[in-house]
């Protein structure tokens, strides 16, 4: 899916109960709203704090305001029921809402920031201790630090504090939203307590299904009077529990951000010829490990074909299942999901008919080799388009087979490195062959390419006469390096194209 850029922020919103006189504020400088990026760890949440730390990208905000009393609330009869005066008039206190202008990517011309089209949309959040605000930044695809330089924004502001319980399949919540410039108050019942792939998530984490879709914004869901979680709006219909929000700021504070992985992948044992073939005895349980990540800490003690029947003291059925309350059920990696990266899970496993007991230390690292995100760097040379390989770009381009993307990166900043496109000239028509296109990049000069960064420098630092490049399936590029490095701005100048190199790339060159 591809990921929207936020340009800017051009409004941040307070709102309030009509308890409060009606209060309009402008203030006569727009206060600056930074944002400070923070790894894509739990892509539905951002987090706004008084942290005034360097490091950080400003964006502005035009006004900050308080809305008056008349603005409309809409709240169901069993909602107002079931949800207490106090928690809902704090909560009406607590809320923010963040407006965006976003623009779509290009990713089969990630130079091109021409006819690009900007939209503007909102997100929702509300207010927590530490003068920190949780909000949904689904829209940017961005999980970031933001700090809000202004007193006046957080007067009054009431703080929610955030509630252990996780509600069970058929208890009632209510999701305080806002939509259409009205506050709603929407009552869903709990449908499903299981792991889910957050968007854009880098790990599977527990959520909170719910059967009502008639929340068409994000906000804190409520259950009598605790914050029991947060609905963002992603077109599922789940909420974020607290344990994993909670995961998540202590990560922040602790500068521990993550959530723990064996990164492994793994079958069930359900068939009893397979487990007799593994030397099960009957009353044992487990699942088979298929696959250790290269990457993976747990390849230092488990290995593949190894028989998971235990973790951390809870048997693991033969479908992956731990009990999680007394007729609950969750995958065996929600208990390693809520541990964080560095600490160990204790792993019973069974190996050739003899069961072994190892600390595995966790992981949290995205192993994906072509990422879900689209990557705007690229470079160009002698007509020939160099970018990293991304699921947006397989999306994009017309008849390109998507299995590189269940390869798995071997080695840290791996990337496929293709020639995405070619712009004709003299030196390349020799190559103009649709068969040299969309293919990967294995080695310049002899040097196996490790990413585009790479790639850029083996080209930059070159000094033979030679530039050679060496393709997948035994194809070879071979150009003449003083002579493509001299063609390429007249290359460019034809295409319309300011820089060869992105701007990205262009740092760490210079560096």
């Amino acid at each position: 899916m591809l990921s929207r850029s936020v340009t800017s922020v051009p409004n941040v919103a307070r709102f309030c109960n009509s308890s409060r006189s009606p209060v309009s504020r402008f203030l006569s400088s727009s206060p600056s709203l930074r944002l400070r990026s923070s790894n894509n760890l739990l892509p539905t949440l951002a987090l706004a704090t008084g942290d005034h730390s360097g490091g950080v990208s400003s964006y502005h905000a035009s006004t900050i305001c308080h809305c008056s009393s008349s603005s409309s609330v809409s709240q169901s009869e069993p909602a107002k029921e079931k949800t207490s005066p106090f928690c809902f008039d704090a909560a009406m206190d607590s809320l923010v809402q963040t407006f965006y202008i976003s623009s779509e990517p290009k990713p089969l011309q990630p130079w091109d920031k021409s006819d690009t089209k900007e939209t503007e949309q909102f997100g929702c959040g509300f207010a927590i201790s530490g003068r920190r605000i949780l909000a949904d930044l689904t829209l940017s695809n961005d999980s970031s630090l933001r700090v809000v330089d202004s007193e006046e924004f957080w007067e009054h502001m009431h703080v929610l504090e955030l509630d252990d319980y996780i509600p069970s399949i058929g208890e009632s919540v209510s999701v305080l939203t806002h939509y259409d410039y009205t506050l709603k108050l929407v009552e869903a019942n709990v449908s499903s307590v299981e792991m889910r792939e957050y968007y854009q998530g880098t790990a599977e984490l527990l959520s909170i299904g719910l059967d009502n879709d008639n929340c068409y914004s994000s906000g804190p869901v409520v259950l009598g009077n605790k914050i029991v979680g947060f609905f963002p709006w992603t077109g599922y219909y789940y909420m974020i529990p607290t344990p994993v929000i909670k995961h998540f700021l202590n990560g922040i504070e602790e500068k521990n951000i993550g959530f723990g992985s064996l990164d492994i992948t793994w079958q069930s044992m359900e068939n009893a010829q397979l487990r007799r073939h593994f030397k099960m005895s009957d009353d044992m349980t487990g699942v088979l490990i298929n696959r250790i990540h290269p990457l993976s800490n747990a390849l230092r003690v488990l290995k593949e074909h190894d028989v998971i029947l235990a973790v951390d003291g809870f048997p693991v059925t033969n479908d992956g299942k731990v009990r999680f309350r007394k007729i609950e059920w969750l995958c065996f990696t929600y208990l390693v999901s809520m541990k964080k990266p560095g600490e160990t899970a204790l792993v019973k496993i069974l190996r050739h008919g003899k069961e072994h007991v190892f600390h595995v230390s966790l992981d949290f690292t995205k192993h994906q080799l072509v990422p879900d995100e689209f990557l705007p760097s690229y470079y160009i040379l002698a007509g020939f388009v160099f970018v990293p390989l991304s699921e947006p770009y397989i999306d994009e381009s017309c008849g390109m087979c998507d299995c590189t993307s269940k390869r798995m990166a071997t080695k840290a900043d791996e990337q496929i490195v293709i020639i995405s496109q070619m712009f004709s000239d003299d030196i390349n028509k020799e190559y103009s062959s649709f068969k040299y296109l969309n293919i990967e990049v294995k080695k310049v000069n002899g040097v196996e390419v490790l990413n585009l960064k790479h790639l850029s420098e083996l080209i930059e630092k070159c000094c033979t006469e030679d530039l050679r490049f060496d393709l997948e399936e035994g194809y070879v590029i071979v150009l003449n390096n003083q002579y493509a490095k001299e063609v390429t701005p007249l290359i460019l100048e034809r295409q319309g194209i300011q820089s060869a190199i992105s701007s990205d790339l262009q740092q760490t060159i210079m560096a």
